[in-house]
């Protein structure tokens, strides 16, 4: 399978997350907007979700707000990717990105100086497939959908108080 460039996964993302909750381009770009970012306009927001325009890590933080989703669903690859593509070339597995998106470095790529080492040893026991050995091809959306729906009730039981 060919790897997926992160830049594709992160669009895809984002369009998904925007047609899970209904609303159009003009409204993420004045959800945006409300947020304080005054330069966000429909062609913005179609031009993000195309992979042209790579979104700061600032504004993927205000888009999970806006698009009513997490961080990590935006950031997370999907089951199907697999591999994703660094613009070098190489690759790192996409069981390896979404550990990365969840908050957890695994070591995947490790450092020599400034030079990369790729943690592909014999006998590692970290997955190199995604989804995980034992977890079917859905279960990583589940988990991201799960946590989610945690993350909005624990919101309304701090707004009850």
């Amino acid at each position: 399978m060919a790897p997926h460039p992160y830049g594709e996964i992160l669009a895809r993302n984002i369009r998904a997350a925007r047609s899970r909750i209904g609303i159009g381009q003009e409204n993420v770009a004045a959800r945006m907007r409300a947020l304080g970012y005054q330069a966000w306009i429909r062609q913005t927001v179609g031009s993000t979700e195309r992979g042209r325009r790579r979104p700061t890590a600032e504004e993927i933080f205000a888009l999970s707000y806006a698009l009513q989703t997490s961080i990590t669903a935006l950031m997370a690859p999907a089951a199907e990717d697999q591999l994703v593509g660094l613009p070098s070339g190489a690759t790192v597995d996409a069981a390896s990105v979404y550990r990365s998106a969840s908050g957890m470095n695994d070591g995947a790529i490790g450092w020599d100086g400034d030079e990369p080492v790729w943690d592909d040893a014999p006998g590692e026991t970290r997955s190199r497939v995604w989804p995980p050995v034992g977890m079917s091809a859905g279960t990583g959306q589940r988990i991201t959908d799960l946590q989610e729906q945690v993350a909005k009730l624990r919101q309304q039981l701090e707004e009850r108080g």
